[in-house]
């Protein structure tokens, strides 16, 4: 049996490969499947959209391999709507209090994946790009009587946000800089998740990383840390101030009622970003 015939059973739910669906991925199916020599990999089946997410993914996987980049899984196979990758072991970081082991693996990851140089024809992550008009769209769609959603819906009337979209472009990053994509199985940290990768920006990258809900366990003094070991320049230090306010309202409007990160957050992360919106949006950039 060969890989695209692993695939095709792993599609039809043939009991011919061994394949356990994994839990942790939001927009697509993923399973660890033994293939038949008896290796252990990992396949990620896509959902059918416009993203072309699979592409993205496979491109990314092989540039890292070309680069000997050894914090990603290696592809092994993949076809339209699927990829095949070696399985990694690992406990993702998500919502996790990063020691200081973990964050300066984490730093020296990220400073070796923004050295990797970048193809022109690598595409830009939709994110700095899109980013802003997305966020502005979401806030109108928001009804909330919380003091920080009014607060945020005029600093996104201001000209401010719109700086971002100057952003130089130039490195590779993974476009969802989640700690839940980071799996952790000491000493080694994997990057996981390159379905959003692309071209990108440092200052944005750090800051949508920063400012993620699943990185609130770790304290703004562990994240000042990571952030000085890439000696950003003053330019990238002002692009990642709003880079980090804008994902700060991001994620306070993705955490008011009846929007989608409200049913799977208690009630008090919502005061807690409220509270965090209001310090960032008042501290200057």
């Amino acid at each position: 049996m060969n890989l695209r015939d692993v695939v095709a059973a792993i599609r039809a739910g043939s009991e011919e490969v061994a394949a356990r669906p994994l839990t942790g991925g939001m927009n697509n199916t993923v399973f660890a499947v033994t293939l038949p020599d008896g290796t252990p990999a990992c396949c990620k089946l896509f959902r059918n959209d416009d993203r072309r997410a699979h592409e993205r993914e496979w491109n990314a996987l092989c540039l890292l391999r070309d680069a000997d980049a050894e914090f990603a899984p290696m592809p092994l196979y993949h076809e339209p709507g699927a990829v095949l990758m070696s399985f990694v072991e690992g406990e993702d970081l998500g919502g996790s209090s990063l020691d200081p082991t973990q964050m300066w693996t984490l730093a020296n990851r990220l400073d070796r994946l923004y050295s990797i140089p970048v193809p022109a024809s690598v595409p830009v992550v939709s994110q700095p790009t899109e980013g802003v008009d997305r966020i502005r769209r979401l806030q109108g769609t928001v009804a909330s009587d919380d003091p920080a959603v009014a607060v945020a819906g005029q600093w996104l009337a201001t000209t401010e946000p719109d700086e971002l979209r100057n952003l130089d472009l130039s490195v590779f990053g993974r476009g969802d800089p989640n700690l839940a994509n980071c799996l952790w199985h000491p000493p080694a940290l994997t990057l996981v998740d390159w379905e959003y990768s692309g071209r990108t920006s440092r200052a944005f990258e750090l800051g949508d990383l920063i400012e993620h809900i699943q990185s609130r366990a770790t304290s703004d003094a562990t994240w000042d840390v990571l952030v000085e070991t890439f000696d950003l320049t003053r330019t990238e230090r002002h692009s990642l101030a709003l880079a980090r306010r804008l994902m700060s309202v991001y994620w306070l409007l993705l955490l008011q009622p009846g929007q989608p990160g409200a049913a799977i957050n208690p009630a008090e992360a919502r005061t807690a970003q409220s509270e965090r919106v209001l310090a960032l949006l008042d501290a200057p950039p």
